[in-house]
């Protein structure tokens, strides 16, 4: 194969690079802008991304305004959030709070 992998090398790790949900950059960047520390994860049951915002930490799935859990996601049953004010009351910014 291509680099010395084989066809299920290739294929294993292009799923290591999930499709993120298109308003996950702006949810992302709205809660850096309060304050909040992002890190993005991913991984089969695994929230989207974790929040640390004045000293807790928030785990959670962002998903578009139609998008549905996955199986693994329904076990896990990670917090949903669909906009940045969803996620801002999630780690207890007060709406409309910060850069839009």
């Amino acid at each position: 194969g291509i680099g010395g992998a084989s066809e299920g090398e290739r294929m294993s790790l292009s799923r290591r690079n999930p499709k993120r949900d298109a308003n996950e950059k702006a949810i992302c960047e709205a809660l850096e802008a309060v304050g909040a520390t992002i890190t993005r994860i991913s991984g089969v049951g695994a929230p989207d991304a974790l929040a640390r915002y004045q000293g807790r930490l928030y785990a959670f799935e962002i998903k578009s305004e139609k998008g549905r859990r996955t199986v693994a996601q329904e076990v896990t049953n990670w917090p949903i959030v669909r906009s940045v004010d969803e996620a801002f009351a999630l780690i207890g910014v007060p709406v409309g709070a910060g850069a839009r």
